[in-house]
């Protein structure tokens, strides 16, 4: 979250807070319908996210 508005209530960003990230950096990865289907915190495995990638394009 580059650019985010304080949650409610404390410091932490809204976006952090509805997707309960925990820390930077995070990924979030969501599906053609919206749903979350990954939240990543820390350094994400290239190959495992080409693989859900390509899952996720595939359907």
């Amino acid at each position: 979250v580059g650019i985010d508005m304080p949650g409610d209530p404390g410091p932490l960003p809204r976006t952090m807070q509805a997707y309960r990230m925990e820390g930077t950096p995070t990924l979030l990865v969501f599906d053609r319908q919206g749903q979350l289907q990954l939240n990543q915190l820390g350094q994400v495995d290239d190959m495992a996210l080409g693989a859900l990638l390509g899952e996720l394009l595939a359907q």
